[in-house]
């Protein structure tokens, strides 16, 4: 039996469970089942400003765009003076003068063609005319493997003022409904294409503000739809 608190934490679709704290690796399938746990597209354990994240299949991820952001407005609604997150892929700024934004790793073009742009995890991205057509789920199985570690599948359609995207999430195994690194790496290639460095990024859950300078920056809706205490086993 596991018993732990925690928040439920929404992005524009894509949602977590945060917990302040350890748990028991083997029981993080449990808590992230939409069934038989609380249900999540990852968990989040912290302690101050430090994160780990974790997949709904228990593995550990070097980052979450997402995730990140959630955690930066959780920590400052509560009073916590922060100015970064420490991710396994390094340390992640924030920006508080205006809405909140936060600053994505670095990008890295790890491969050409087809073009897989890292921005803390790896992207491979597919422009396309027509978003809505794209059989997500079963295209990201054909190319999630496209690297020896898995990698995330985003397809991108072009705007009048900015981009729009669905992608394929490794460890989820299918599509979210928004995702950051995503985001982060489908504008840093949008901008690179147009030279815009401030623009919109439409998901299938919502909105992302995206500013490319210095850096890749986001920002977008965060809630905490509720919060209670996880008591569970160790199988599903």
């Amino acid at each position: 039996m596991s018993e732990f608190n925690f928040v439920k934490a929404v992005v524009c679709g894509n949602d977590f469970v945060i917990v302040e704290g350890d748990v028991e690796p083997q029981v993080i399938p449990s808590v992230l089942d939409r069934h038989f746990g609380i249900g999540g597209d990852g968990i989040i354990l912290f302690e101050e400003n430090r994160m780990r994240f974790f997949n709904p299949d228990g593995k550990k991820a070097e980052f979450c765009g997402n995730g990140t952001l959630a955690l930066s407005i959780l920590l400052l609604n509560r009073g916590d003076n922060v100015d970064f997150i420490v991710t396994d892929a390094g340390r992640v700024e924030l920006n508080k003068d205006e809405k909140l934004f936060i600053r994505l790793p670095d990008p890295v073009v790890i491969m050409e063609e087809p073009l897989i742009i890292q921005v803390g995890v790896p992207h491979l991205l597919i422009p396309v005319d027509n978003l809505e057509r794209v059989d997500v789920k079963g295209e990201g199985r054909r190319y999630t493997n496209t690297l020896q570690n898995g990698n995330n599948v985003d397809w991108i359609e072009m705007m009048d003022h900015g981009i729009k995207i669905r992608t394929y999430e490794r460890g989820v195994e299918d599509e979210t409904l928004s995702c950051g690194s995503g985001v982060g790496a489908a504008g840093y290639w949008y901008s690179q294409i147009t030279g815009k460095e401030r623009f919109k990024v439409r998901t299938k859950g919502g909105e992302y503000q995206v500013l490319i300078q210095n850096g890749i920056w986001i920002s977008a809706p965060v809630s905490f739809p509720f919060h209670g205490i996880y008591r569970g086993g160790n199988g599903v």
